[in-house]
This record gives C-alpha cells, structure tokens and sequence, in this order.
C-alpha cells in the first residue's frame, strides 16, 4: 500500500462507532466511506443522513437507494471499490471500503473501525456485492483545491 493509505487506515483505525458519525471523532459505516472518498480519493461523495440504527432491519434499504445510483456493480473488488454485506433479513446495511490482498475496512458497531478479510467469518457469508463510482461522478464529485466540491 502506498504511504498516505497506510497512514489514513492508521489514522482511522482508533476511530469509535458513532451513528451517522463523519468525522474522526466517531463514524458509522456510510461515514467511513464517505471519509475514505474524501480523504484518499478527493470525492465528496453524497451523504444521506436522518435514518435510524436500525433501518437495516426495516426493510430499508439505505445504501442501494441513496448511493449506488453513482456505482456500478463489479464482480471482480479493486482497491477502493466499495463492499457491502447483508443482513438477517437480506437487507444491505453494513459496507466498507475494499483494499488489498482481500481485506476492507469498515466502521461495525461493535468494534469501531476495523480491517477485516473479506473471506473470513462473518463477512464471506454476508457479502452482497462490490461497487465502483462510476467514471462520471469522478470529476463531479471531485474535491477541488479549495477543499469543495
């Protein structure tokens, strides 16, 4: 891994769990994406904020609804691609970002920020897909030199 993506998975890693948390005093899930996008990547990628803890297991589904309009789904995970992972009910509601030689990091409730194999229990078993921000919403979303996108 390159320097600044070691040293921001370093950075990340005592990071707590926080509902709809986006900094690095506390994230959830989306917020670790959200920050990994703007942090590595320069993207700004589009919050969706104002749903509950548990939405996951309402039906709701958050991730696919709000974000993925801008991701193509892919077979094959690159570094940076986005990983998401079913719940009980077959419902997306926990994803992460995708690195190398098959580990993601994530922010679970439980733990706080993570990297995790992707093959490992719990994960193997719940994987719902790999997503790639597609080429269009790249410049789009791009951060610019003055810190907006």
């Amino acid at each position: 891994m390159d320097k600044k993506l070691t040293e921001l998975i370093a950075k990340l890693l005592p990071v707590p769990y926080v509902h709809e948390g986006r900094d690095y005093s506390g994230l959830d899930c989306g917020g670790l994406i959200l920050l990994f996008y703007r942090d590595y990547l320069k993207i700004r990628l589009p919050d969706m904020l104002g749903y509950d803890s548990h939405w996951g297991y309402k039906g709701k589904n958050y991730f696919i609804e709000n974000y993925f309009k801008f991701f193509d789904s892919v077979r094959v995970p690159q570094l940076m691609d986005v990983v998401l992972f079913f719940n009980g009910k077959k419902v997306s509601d926990h994803g992460g970002v995708v690195l190398r030689d098959g580990r993601f990091i994530h922010c679970h409730r439980h733990v706080g920020v993570s990297v995790d194999r992707l093959g490992a229990d719990p994960w193997a078993g719940r994987l719902a897909g790999f997503y790639r921000l597609r080429q269009e919403f790249e410049a789009e979303f791009k951060v610019k030199a003055n810190g907006k996108s």
